[in-house]
């Protein structure tokens, strides 16, 4: 071991350089926690959807988009339902917006068809004529054909009518581009050259079409031209249609169609099996989405561009951020002065492989362009913390040797290698439960999976590797003789296994008593945002608040306490700290009244709606015609205004028109079969908020009115001004340019473009600007442009401008920005802002089938370390490590569960908790298979003198100190990040605290008793066996 260091040596250094070049060219980016972002919000085009395909869309989507943004999980992105039809993707500051932009809205979508057969074949397709395949190759009559049926097809689409699925005959384009000698398309002003579009007929029987849902796989590759490409592969099914159609159509082209334009037309010269590639003459940027994209699967229907789009600020405040950074650095040197005081020069060997830990975990991280959030810094410690108990393990067991009279040398040898196999089985089976999440679980799980899985493999690397080789060098040189070490125990006699029928019947009446708390006391409501969906409320202040004021506020109502906060980066003032505007996500719904069930005989009944809305008071509301258009769509019986949504059991009357703004209205359908199993109530409510959304708006108060209590006089009045802007630069000169402001004005005098446009130019405006001193020049006349916009229109009395103006210098755009809207605001000319301007409802970060694949994850993991433990142990070991596991999520779980009811602490399951839940289950497997090795070690020395249960005790015994050690290591972590009482990681770290300490509890008391009941239990199984043998004997006797 000692001779020769040079390629272990060599080894290190190496990774050490790799660390420090990963982390030089490739940043470590800081999450929307710590850094803000941006939400784009997208609505689903659904218009030529049925209501069947309409029902899950949304979650469809968010899978494919999930897939496509965060294959790896280690993107700090959140992508949720937003309203009906709606998505809101969150995405941080350092992402780059244009790159993500693409990647969702395209709609991803592969077709391969056959070009229609009265097409003559060509060899040649992207050198042809754009008129070649119209005119010089095809017979006028079957040209005429053709053009006959690309119209009929053409109308068919126009009107909604056609169908993919049925129709015999389809259309795609083929754009023919201006290309070089070389065929690589030319490019003008950061554009392809266009020649000319041809749409082109193909056949669309079952027999010459295949679809890219049956791809399997997707890469880069290049052309016969050494022209970049995207190539792809089919799973069996679609490798045997392939196969099929090519087999079959020699001769003919094949139309490899992307997003409804046809990339390429090669002729079939050949059989091909499974793989093809996509041409394009594509940038190495476009071939990386691309490949993106198809390995995640098509949309299930467009998405509407462009997106809104809202720059958010941090989700913590600064001094939520200050402290983690705090409490995380102090946690990771807790540990490390621990090491050095109880294992002095050994303890300073592990803090250096605590921090090459530290550094190479990091580099790997940013390898892969993660993004940290606060609750990922804290794991990451924590990970760095744990991968200690690695070293305590050799130390203790190098302390067992040398108290045996062996040498230094001897002593470290032993000890390792006695170590090893502990540590091997304790990593393996936690990295196959990892690998399972990997591939089971999506998103946040798989993210989880993957850090997990590199936290194992750099903490043995440098656990297992690098500190040998720094005790081989300085042992070898003769620098130390000896290891002084402190001692926790001196010989410890430790019988827990007296008391197991207390600690097992305890152990259940506790997790009987939380799984009471969780079931009967605090329910659904222990779910936070990311499982329950909820409520986003956008809010407007008088003046700026900071992110710690708002959620102090909220924190008033425990229904907020644990809401999702963030700063509107628009709502800044220059020079003052906090925002005006916020954005708020609650855990509470908004909707509508419940429908009314009137049952009319047993299994039918009428159904009544109830709904208040906002319209336009100068525009009647005439109930015979909305019953008119309702009819249309639904079975309806009766539309009703009402004087009051809580006086429905009075006589209802009925007018034309309300001069208030707002209505209550009332719709009843008609007599519903509810046995039917064609019957939804949920279809029926989204068709008719559907219908009522695209004329109103439905007022959902019962929120608002709740923040207006809570915020009181600090909410925005109307007229409050609250402009947006945005400097546009000149194309040569990028320091000069216009300001565009997008401004929400009262209506008054008939404000409109003109009279805007007029007084930006006014000699009145003009000395209203010299009047600031800031040396602010007049607008040039030319240069000034004023437009209305349709979704400023915030009430019958506000109108949305968007003004563009100029020249100005982009320094003084802060400057024009307010003298513009004082100017206007001076000449009762107000800018509107409603406290509330945007309310929505929204989905769960958690797609809905993440919930059950997480589930089956674990249930999976648990009989994947079964079977791991059952051939390295023995069944009866395995069965109580998984007990244990059990025994630890449940009491966690009743634990958090009991705090939350009871008011100790506002803990919510969210993303974080689960990540805690997962991260105790390998803690506590660790520290169960430690007791396990040393069972088995015991048993082989084979102690024929001692009872079974004596050796348990005493292997129990031998380890205390080492499974204490291994506690107190974590806990010094834990206990740190929790004490600093920041709020986003509070339940993260109150759960893990809970369970390192159950977990060192059920490794002893949970894990060993389980063994010893299977053991007496086949024990006696055995003797009655051999009892019923003996009778068989004397009886044959």
């Amino acid at each position: 071991m000692y001779e020769n260091f040079r390629w272990k040596i060599i080894t290190i250094i190496v990774v050490i350089i790799g660390c420090a070049l990963c982390l030089y060219f490739f940043d470590i980016k800081r999450g929307m926690d710590l850094k803000g972002g941006t939400e784009l919000l997208y609505q689903i085009d659904v218009s030529r959807l049925d209501e069947n395909q309409r029902k899950n869309i949304q979650d469809q989507a968010k899978e494919v988009l999930e897939r496509r943004l965060n294959i790896l999980g280690l993107q700090d992105i959140k992508i949720r339902e937003s309203g009906r039809y709606g998505l809101s993707i969150q995405i941080p500051a350092t992402m780059n917006k244009k790159q993500v932009r693409r990647i969702v809205e395209r709609s991803g979508k592969l077709m391969l068809k056959l070009l229609h057969k009265r097409y003559n074949p060509v060899k040649d397709i992207i050198q042809s004529n754009p008129d070649f395949l119209h005119s010089g190759n095809l017979t006028p009559k079957d040209r005429d054909w053709i053009q006959e049926k690309i119209a009929e097809i053409t109308r068919k689409k126009e009107k909604g009518t056609y169908n993919e699925d049925e129709d015999p005959l389809d259309t795609a384009v083929y754009v023919y581009y201006k290309r070089d000698k070389k065929g690589h398309i030319l490019i003008k002003n950061g554009k392809k050259q266009v020649i000319a579009r041809r749409i082109i007929l193909l056949d669309n029987s079952p027999n010459a079409r295949i679809s890219g849902n049956l791809l399997r796989n997707a890469y880069p590759t290049t052309d016969n031209f050494g022209r970049r490409a995207v190539g792809f592969e089919f799973n069996e099914v679609g490798a045997r249609k392939f196969l099929q159609i090519t087999s079959k159509n020699k001769g003919r082209n094949l139309a490899i169609i992307l997003d409804g334009e046809i990339r390429s037309m090669p002729t079939i010269q050949a059989k091909i099996g499974a793989k093809g590639i996509i041409q394009g003459d594509f940038s190495k940027e476009e071939i990386h989405e691309l490949v993106v994209i198809l390995k995640a699967g098509a949309l299930p229907a467009k998405l509407i561009t462009p997106p809104s789009e809202l720059t958010t600020g941090p989700g913590l405040g600064k001094v939520a951020i200050q402290k983690g950074w705090i409490a995380s650095i102090l946690g990771f040197l807790a540990v490390c002065l621990f090491m050095i005081i109880y294992y002095r020069f050994a303890g300073l060997v592990a803090n250096i492989a605590l921090f090459l830990n530290l550094v190479i975990i990091l580099a790997v991280l940013a390898l892969y362009h993660a993004f940290l959030t606060l609750p990922g810094i804290a794991g990451i410690v924590l990970t760095v913390g744990m991968s200690v108990d690695a070293n305590i393990l050799i130390f203790e067991r190098i302390r067992e040797e040398m108290a045996r009279g062996k040498t230094l040398r001897h002593a470290v040898n032993i000890g390792y290698d006695k170590a090893f196999w502990a540590i091997f089985d304790a990593n393996i089976t936690t990295l196959m439960t990892a690998i399972i999440l990997f591939f089971i679980g999506t998103g946040p799980i798989k993210g989880f999976a993957v850090t997990l899985s590199i936290g194992i493999a750099t903490s043995m690397f440098t656990a297992l590797f690098v500190t040998r080789v720094i005790f081989g060098i300085v042992i070898a040189r003769n620098w130390i003789s000896d290891l002084k070490m402190m001692r926790l125990f001196e010989r410890p006699d430790f019988k827990p296994l007296n008391w197991r029928r207390f600690c097992v019947t305890g152990s259940a009446l506790l997790i009987i008593a939380g799984m009471s708390f969780l079931y009967f006391g605090v329910g659904k409501n222990i779910l936070g945002i990311d499982f329950t969906g909820g409520t986003l409320i956008q809010m407007t202040f008088k003046e700026p608040l900071t992110l710690g004021q708002v959620q102090d506020i909220l924190a008033r109502n425990p229904e907020y306490s644990d809401s999702e906060v963030q700063a509107i980066e628009d709502g800044r003032v220059p020079g003052r700290e906090g925002s005006r505007e916020y954005q708020i996500r609650l855990r509470t719904f908004v909707e509508a009244r419940e429908p009314v069930l009137h049952y009319t005989s047993p299994g039918k009944a009428k159904i009544a709606f109830f709904y208040k809305l906002e319209r336009d008071p100068k525009k009647p509301l005439i109930r015979l015609e909305l019953e008119k258009d309702l009819s249309k769509i639904l079975p309806i019986e009766k539309v009703m205004v009402l004087t009051s949504l809580d006086e429905t059991t009075k006589k209802l009357f009925q007018i034309n028109q309300l001069a208030i703004s707002y209505i209550n209205l009332g719709v009843i359908l008609k007599e519903q079969n509810l046995d039917d199993p064609n019957f939804d109530l949920k279809a029926l409510t989204s068709r008719l908020e559907e219908f009522l959304e695209s004329r109103y708006k439905i007022v959902r108060e019962e929120v608002q009115e709740k923040l207006r209590d809570l915020f009181k006089d600090k909410l925005a009045p109307e007229g409050f001004p609250m402009p947006k802007e945005q400097f546009v630069p000149e194309p040569k000169n990028p320091d000069i340019g216009q300001i565009r402001i997008y401004a929400n004005m009262e209506v008054i005098n008939k404000l409109d473009e003109k009279k805007l446009k007029e007084a930006l130019v006014s000699e009145d405006f003009n000395l209203w600007l010299g009047s600031k001193g800031k040396g602010l020049q007049p607008f040039e006349k030319n240069k000034v442009k004023v437009i209305k916009r349709k979704d400023g229109n915030i009430s019958p009395y506000i109108q949305g401008f968007e003004i563009l103006a100029g020249p100005i210098k982009k320094q003084q755009v802060d400057l024009y920005r307010h003298a513009v809207l004082e100017y206007f605001e001076t000449r009762d000319q107000y800018r509107i802002s409603d406290p509330f301007p945007r309310v929505s409802q929204i989905g769960s970060a958690v797609a809905k089938n993440l919930k059950a694949k997480a589930f089956w994850a674990i249930v999976f993991s648990l009989f994947v370390i079964l079977a791991y433990l059952t051939i390295r142990f023995e069944l009866t070991f395995a069965f109580g490590a998984v007990v244990a596991l059990g025994h630890d999520l449940f009491m966690t779980l009743g634990i958090i569960a009991f705090a939350d009811y009871i008011g100790i602490l506002d803990i919510k399951i969210n993303l974080p908790l689960i990540a805690a839940f997962l991260t105790i289950l390998g803690y506590s497997l660790n520290d169960t298979i430690v007791v396990f090795d040393r069972i088995r070690e015991n048993l082989g020395l084979k102690r024929r003198k001692m009872e079974y249960l004596d050796i348990l005790n005493t292997s129990i015994s031998e380890t205390l100190s080492r499974t204490v050690l291994t506690s107190l290591t974590t806990l010094f972590v834990v206990l740190v990040l929790f004490l600093a009482g920041v709020k986003e990681i509070q339940g993260f770290t109150f759960a893990l605290l809970c369970g390192v300490i159950v977990g060192t509890y059920s490794s002893i008391f949970i894990a060993t008793p389980v063994v010893v009941f299977y053991h007496q239990r086949a024990k006696k199984l055995l003797e009655r066996r051999r009892e019923e043998a003996s009778h068989k004997k004397k009886g044959k006797k």
